[in-house]
């Protein structure tokens, strides 16, 4: 994990390591390894697991634009995104449309 919190342990720990919100840059590594993969696969499954909140959502959205961009910068036309990254936004997830938004003491105690 990502987290400064990954290796705790203790009371709200669950929650810390799950919380991570990653940056442009944490994202922007994985592009050369996806590519690659996309390369070499018929599809290339990408799933965030920051779960608390909406930070998996939006790690997912920004990701999407990222790779949208790194298909059109190396010549390779419109990537194809799953119905998942259309559907569902961090707006979405805000107004509680689709999603599940969960609290400090819901991801606590899962």
């Amino acid at each position: 994990g990502r987290s400064p919190a990954w290796g705790s342990s203790g009371p709200g720990s669950k929650e810390a390591k799950y919380r991570h919100t990653y940056t442009e840059a944490e994202l922007a590594e994985w592009l050369p390894r996806l590519r690659d993969m996309a390369d070499r696969a018929a599809s290339v499954h990408v799933l965030f697991n920051n779960c608390c909140a909406d930070a998996s959502v939006r790690a997912a959205e920004t990701m999407r634009r990222m790779l949208e961009g790194d298909a059109a910068a190396h010549g390779r036309g419109q990537l194809p995104v799953g119905a998942a990254g259309r559907e569902h936004t961090s707006d979405d997830a805000r107004a509680g449309e689709g999603w599940t938004r969960t609290g400090p003491e819901e991801c606590e105690a899962s």
